[in-house]
Order: structure tokens, then C-alpha cells, then sequence
């Protein structure tokens, strides 16, 4: 990928595994096994790809199947980004480099989806204002198409 925006940006993320993580008012971590499997540090242009479940890069499939799916096949699961990745990606990536690595809307780490109530969330990145923004999503009421990959690791970077 050729890269036209931010001179000498270092795609080298590290990732900080401290604290509590900011999961949404009342919300729980589904698997928060998972979250510590993040290396302490990756690139993201050589060790991420996006992520689509079959069907969804031509049109859009539920939420709820994409989920089942990921938790009846926990080694892929576990291989996807999560939450702490999302803040270390936030925290390095200025808006014009973010848009120009993931110009879909978003980019969404079901490593750590949680659950309130009934209703369960993925994490995501999106840039709606003119920042690389932290946002949730309602995993029935978003539509996952194209424009919405999710992010994992390749093969030999999660410790699992």
C-alpha cells in the first residue's frame, strides 16, 4: 500500500496492557481471556488484514451470524484485534493516515465484543468528525458489509 499522507509515519503500534479497559456504561466483556493476547507490539501494515465473513464483502450479512460463527471457532476469534488494539491504533494514527489505511468507515476488533443487558457491542474506529473516534456498535442493528472489515492478526502473533 502505497502511503501519500503523513511523511516518515512509523506504523509500529504499542500496545499498553494496563488498566482497565473502557468498556461502555454497564457493559461486560464477553471473553476478557481474550484480552491480553495483543503482542506488545505490532505493524500495522504487515502483521493486520482486514477481515470479512464469507458474503460480506458483496453485500451485508447480520450481526448475529458473524458472531456465532466467531464464537463456535475461538482460535479465529482470538485472533482478531481487540479493544486495547483499537486505543493503541486511536492513540498513534493522525486522522489523515487512518483514513488513508481504512477508507471504509470503519475498522472493528469482535475480540472484544460485550454485552449489556441483552444487547451485544463491537468495538470499532471510525472517523464521522474529523477524528479517529472510539465507538460502539450494536452487532443486530449495524448493518456489516463491505465498508465494515474487521481487523485480526496473522498467523503467530496472538499469544493463544
Amino acid at each position: 500500500m502505497t502511503h501519500k499522507g503523513e511523511k516518515g509515519v512509523d506504523f509500529s503500534i504499542p500496545v499498553k496492557h494496563e488498566g482497565p479497559l473502557p468498556y461502555p456504561n454497564g457493559a461486560r466483556p464477553i471473553y476478557p481471556q481474550f484480552e491480553g493476547l495483543s503482542p506488545q507490539r505490532f505493524n500495522l501494515r504487515e502483521d493486520v488484514e482486514p477481515w470479512f465473513f464469507p458474503g460480506q464483502n458483496g453485500g451485508s450479512v447480520r450481526g448475529s451470524v458473524i458472531w456465532e460463527h466467531l464464537q463456535s471457532n475461538k482460535k479465529e476469534l482470538s485472533s482478531h484485534l481487540g479493544l486495547v488494539d483499537l486505543l493503541a491504533i486511536q492513540a498513534k494514527l493522525k486522522i489523515v493516515t487512518f483514513r488513508e489505511l481504512f477508507p471504509q468507515r470503519g475498522i472493528y476488533a469482535w475480540r472484544s465484543v460485550a454485552k449489556r443487558d441483552d444487547t451485544l457491542f463491537v468495538p470499532g474506529l471510525c472517523s464521522p468528525d474529523g477524528t479517529v473516534s472510539l465507538m460502539w456498535f450494536n452487532i443486530v442493528a449495524h448493518g456489516w458489509g463491505p465498508y465494515s472489515p474487521a481487523l485480526r492478526f496473522r498467523d503467530g502473533l496472538v499469544k493463544n
